[in-house]
């Protein structure tokens, strides 16, 4: 290939980039070999010039690298290659001369053909050092897992004396060992064992979000008629429901099918949903609907005629401690794990939970299980 100064500037400029460069001729034969090449693979520009990837590197024969190419030099196609489709794809190592005590470099790699005016189609290999991103996602997801299981343990540290305290506070309000002479004792007994379940509840969702996120929550899947979780959680929200005034109304299609689901994670969502509508609806109607959808799928679905979500906040609501701006929610706002606990409990499930909602209107939560009788 003849030379001139435009020539001479371009590789010099290329040569000082911080990224592999390799231009391939319509043979796939290197015809340009940048330093950051030269260094990291131990291969010099003047030996890499003339020879295929394959003949500088034996052990890519067959790779997806090799296929990449021959798809931008026969069909014109780019291509985007990263270590999800293979861990170090080129022999490339941050000290190429010393490969024993040289760490090796993770890559991303681009293909793209290229069509010089008058000429054969050439092949620009492009090599990234995608190193720093991976160690730094190493990093984060072993934070993220210790995180979760110090959550977990901390949960289950706290989880067991609150239970004494509990069961202690139940039989203090119900005298089990006689009368007490101070009515007020008997009322603030009740007070500790109703604050004392809710934190229980606080506790046993965060225990389950960090196990879900540490992998260590499984599903027991076995064949169940999804009415019998939906019905358990209705009876355990019943006393609130009155409580608020909220009417509670079902609507079951008649045709479904036994499911292989875990039934009491399916009550577990069924409830969340059901407290999250009830506590947002007061004085309102909450309807629970059990059909079939077009697609191979049972739908469960929780509407209310509450105050609503903004579209806004859909997204929010779906996080981790998120909460929703409107007013009667910062009024009586939870914990805010509810429905991201619900959101990842059917995805173990292979389904998925779809929010619909309007200020004013109310809101409509469903649970889409794929259907697996």
């Amino acid at each position: 290939m003849p030379h001139n100064a435009t020539d001479t500037l371009a590789e010099l400029a290329l040569d000082a980039t911080g990224l592999g460069l390799a231009l391939l001729d319509g043979q796939g034969r290197v015809v340009f070999w940048n330093r950051w090449l030269d260094r990291t693979s131990g291969v010099t520009a003047e030996a890499a010039r003339g020879r295929t990837l394959v003949e500088l590197f034996p052990e890519i024969a067959g790779s997806r690298l090799v296929g990449a190419i021959d798809n931008a030099l026969d069909h014109g196609l780019a291509s985007l290659l990263s270590r999800i489709f293979g861990r170090n794809i080129l022999p490339l190592f941050e000290n190429a001369d010393s490969r024993a005590a040289g760490r090796r470099i993770e890559q991303s790699i681009a293909i793209g053909p290229l069509r010089p005016e008058g000429r054969e189609r050439h092949c620009l290999v492009q090599v990234n050092d995608v190193s720093e991103t991976v160690v730094r996602e190493t990093i984060l997801r072993q934070q993220s897992r210790a995180k979760s299981e110090y959550l977990a343990n901390m949960s289950h540290e706290i989880r067991s004396p609150l239970n004494a305290i509990i069961g202690f506070a139940e039989l203090i309000a119900g005298q089990i060992f006689g009368p007490i002479a101070e009515p007020r004792y008997v009322e603030y007994a009740g007070d500790i064992r109703t604050s004392g379940a809710h934190l229980l509840e606080v506790i046993n969702d965060i225990l389950d979000l960090s196990k879900i996120e540490a992998g260590k929550l499984e599903l027991t899947l076995a064949a169940c008629d999804p009415r019998v979780p939906v019905e358990a959680a209705l009876k355990l929200v019943e006393q609130h429901a009155r409580t608020d005034q909220v009417t509670l109304e079902t609507d079951f299609a008649a045709d479904l099918p036994l499911m292989r689901i875990d039934e009491r994670v399916t009550r577990q969502m069924t409830l969340n949903l059901l407290s999250n509508a009830i506590k947002f609806t007061p004085g309102g109607r909450v309807l629970v609907a059990l059909m079939l959808g077009s697609e191979d799928e049972l739908l469960l679905s929780v509407t209310d005629d509450g105050i609503g979500i903004a579209a806004d906040d859909l997204p929010r609501v779906l996080e981790p401690f998120g909460q929703s701006s409107s007013g009667l929610e910062m009024a009586r706002q939870g914990t805010g794990l509810g429905l991201p606990l619900v959101s990842r409990l059917i995805k173990l499930h292979g389904g998925r939970l779809e929010l619909e909602s309007e200020p004013g209107s109310g809101t409509r939560a469903t649970l889409v299980f794929p259907l697996r009788t």
